[in-house]
């Protein structure tokens, strides 16, 4: 990647989600990430505070399928006119509404799991947030063409689809592969646990990698980044 001046990596806190903001070369932007449905207001009011508008954003980044990443991306495109971005591997979580079996990470996690009902989302409902993206990224895809000197990375796990940006000033954008706060850890649910091994195994080691940017929580430093899943997070083996 190119030794580009910094791009900042601003946060926009969405209660218990957070989006990031990029601002890209010519004064643009990327967004990564769009909080759930009920979150328009305060992504909106963020990214006028930010200074983006209509006109200087420019791509709107999925890192995943989740209700609580995507809830504002159809509105986005279609009242912004910005083209959204995600992995092939979420289509049916984005598209049709399709919940992949996942795994809590925690016993408690696992015990809410089965307590709660599943239902799938009706792409047909008024109002749904579900849609099909403009573009599908692919691991080692860049994104000059937006003006962000950053590359995807696919990193599935916790979704089949799973993505992380990396950007030429060493900000690692990850979704919910790893959550921040005081102490750092994955996400909060499995889809695939010998899958997610292998992306933290990958990312903790990535050269370049300074800053983790989570779905939820604050920063970390990248040296604080899990490089496999808890045990409890694996399902027993026979």
């Amino acid at each position: 990647m190119s030794g580009s001046s910094p791009a900042p990596i601003l946060r926009l806190p969405l209660g218990f989600v957070n989006a990031w903001l990029a601002r890209t070369d010519g004064g643009g932007f990327v967004l990564v990430d769009t909080g759930t449905p009920g979150d328009w207001a305060r992504l909106t009011a963020g990214l006028a505070a930010a200074g983006c508008t209509k006109e200087t954003l420019r791509l709107v980044v999925i890192t995943h399928g989740d209700f609580d990443h995507v809830g504002c991306a159809k509105r986005l495109r279609s009242e912004w006119g910005v083209p959204v971005a995600a992995h092939r591997g979420d289509l049916g979580l984005m598209a049709r509404g399709e919940s992949p079996a996942r795994r809590g990470a925690t016993p408690l996690l696992r015990l809410l799991m089965r307590l709660l009902p599943q239902r799938k989302a009706d792409p047909d409902a008024p109002g749904s947030p579900l849609f099909m993206p403009d573009l599908l990224l692919e691991e080692g895809q860049r994104l000059d063409a937006y003006g962000w000197d950053a590359t995807v990375l696919h990193t599935p796990g916790h979704t089949a689809g799973g993505i992380a940006i990396l950007t030429a000033q060493g900000d690692l954008l990850v979704g919910d592969t790893a959550r921040g706060g005081a102490r750092p850890g994955v996400g909060m649910l499995v889809q695939d646990a010998d899958a997610y091994d292998a992306t933290l195994a990958r990312l903790s080691a990535l050269p370049g990698a300074v800053a983790v940017h989570p779905g939820h929580g604050d920063s970390f430093p990248a040296a604080r980044l899990p490089g496999r899943l808890p045990d409890a997070a694996r399902p027993k083996r026979n």
